[in-house]
């Protein structure tokens, strides 16, 4: 859900000139995604890490008098931890969006839904700011409208009968991040420490 200020003028104008210098971050990172009812070979892709979003973010924002806040709040009633992401700019106007995280019972799992946290940041600083850090996910999506999908990284592929416990716990935390507004049902593994979200 979108949110501002009464007035957006001065914002608007700073955002515009920001996305004018903002570049989409260098997408190092290669996931896969395994389709649950096809047998064929997993899709790789490329990604954007949050950390490489959010060195090029701060400092193209921050040049033109914004900055970026993001901030968790639990909806008890529909059992839900969401984030907030809010621009705001130094003339006190803002925008702000709201994404789901998780469950909120996934919240006795700190693993879990810190990998789910690390998601949602992700996408939402990214959709609100206007970057893009992933390779187009749109057509496999087309092909398969039912069928769940799990994006992992190529390492976690390779090694996912492992008994590592890290990438284990992260693969399940990460199962929790839904949004309904996007109907995505993925997630994507850090390929060098198989545990944390981008």
């Amino acid at each position: 859900m979108h949110r501002s200020s009464e007035s957006v003028a001065a914002i608007a104008t700073a955002l515009a000139k920001a996305q004018t210098e903002l570049s989409n971050p260098e997408k190092s990172s290669v996931g896969m995604i395994h389709h649950n009812n096809r047998a064929d070979n997993p899709q790789a892709f490329r990604y954007a890490s949050l950390a490489s979003g959010l060195e090029i973010v701060r400092k193209t924002l921050g040049g033109q008098q914004i900055a970026v806040a993001q901030t968790t709040d639990i909806d008890r009633v529909n059992g839900l931890v969401n984030l907030t992401t809010t621009l705001i700019h130094t003339s006190g106007e803002w925008i702000s969006s709201d994404w789901p995280v998780c469950q909120l019972s996934d919240t006795s799992a700190p693993r879990r839904m810190g990998a789910a946290l690390t998601y949602a940041r992700r996408y939402a600083l990214f959709t609100l700011v206007g970057i893009a850090g992933e390779d187009d996910l749109d057509a496999p999506d087309m092909q398969n409208p039912e069928g769940n999908r799990k994006i992992e990284s190529d390492s976690d592929f390779q090694n996912r009968n492992s008994q590592n416990a890290d990438a284990s716990l992260a693969r399940q935390g990460a199962s929790c991040c839904r949004s309904g507004q996007t109907g995505y049902r993925h997630f994507m593994l850090n390929p060098a420490s198989n545990s944390t979200l981008h």
